[in-house]
């Protein structure tokens, strides 16, 4: 597993340097050399092996996680709600600009509920960050986003998704309630990309179970369990998942990001539109499977 991060954290570092998610490069640029793209092997008897698999979602995409090249996709450029992995992109705005402690006010708790947090509770940002991609907690990513009280929260989104290439990205609220909340599949991966750069990001999406401190004499180690039952179903699997977020609106379906490798390669996988709450896990899994050999890297 050490190695296998250690591996995911070169190949994100080289994604992220890649010319398209940066400025232009001046002429005199070293440029570093860049990842092999993943190439296709031997074209198929079997049409389902050829085409890709069957998916109940109405919009993927899956991205080489090293060189940044599409592999594969399903309507990947529909703009469709994102619902809650918007939180992945509040979660890189806000995650180095919050207070030391994070107040929790009424205002902060939406009607939709889906929080473990009350009025009065006191969290560290690293705990709101780690409610708000663990459990998908909507009271903490509107909480994160109202500590920057000298900057509209979507000029702050937009910003990000200006500087991530997201150019899809249309941001209305923080914690993905709002249907306008909208983008493709295709950014939806290079959004998890960007996030899995981040130490600390990488480590929270990742996560099955964390305990969040409330700074309340009764509330100061609240358990939370991830939304992606993939971390917690203790199945095998023949890829290692690295990283997920999962979204839910009735506007826009069952949504699942997740970052997946095997044998030392990683990629991003965005599922937007399935039927089912299981179907968008069932949709990733098989995905990632076809994509892992229906591909080769370095010739393997």
């Amino acid at each position: 597993m050490t190695a296998l991060l250690a591996l995911l954290v070169t190949a994100l570092h080289a994604w992220s340097a890649h010319p398209s998610l940066s400025e232009p490069m001046q002429a005199s640029t070293v440029v570093a050399e860049q990842p092999q793209i993943p190439v296709r092997k031997l074209a198929a008897t079997d049409e389902a092996m050829e085409l890709g698999p069957e998916l109940t979602a109405a919009s993927a995409a899956v991205i080489d996680v090293a060189s940044g090249a599409v592999l594969w996709g399903k309507q990947p450029y529909l703009v469709r709600p994102l619902a809650s992995v918007t939180k992945v992109l509040t979660a890189i705005a806000y995650e180095d600009t919050g207070p030391t402690l994070i107040t929790i006010l009424a205002e902060d708790i939406p009607r939709e509920g889906h929080t473990v947090l009350r009025p009065g509770d006191q969290v560290t940002t690293r705990d709101a960050l780690a409610a708000m991609l663990v459990y998908s907690d909507n009271a903490a990513a509107r909480a994160l986003a109202r500590t920057d009280d000298a900057h509209a929260t979507d000029d702050v989104l937009a910003a990000a998704a200006r500087r991530l290439g997201l150019r899809s990205f249309r941001i209305a609220d923080p914690a993905g309630l709002e249907s306008a909340n909208r983008g493709t599949a295709i950014d939806a991966a290079r959004l998890l990309i960007a996030a899995a750069a981040r130490p600390v990001l990488r480590e929270l999406l990742g996560t099955a179970r964390v305990t969040i401190d409330a700074h309340r004499p009764d509330r100061r180690a609240i358990a939370v369990t991830t939304t992606n039952v993939l971390l917690t179903d203790n199945r095998a699997h023949p890829y290692e998942l690295l990283g997920g977020k999962t979204g839910y609106l009735d506007e826009a379906g069952y949504n699942f990001v997740a970052i997946v490798a095997r044998d030392g390669h990683a990629i991003a996988v965005a599922i937007l539109g399935a039927t089912t709450h299981p179907d968008r896990f069932r949709d990733a899994g098989v995905l990632a499977d076809w994509i892992f050999d229906a591909f080769s890297w370095n010739g393997s």
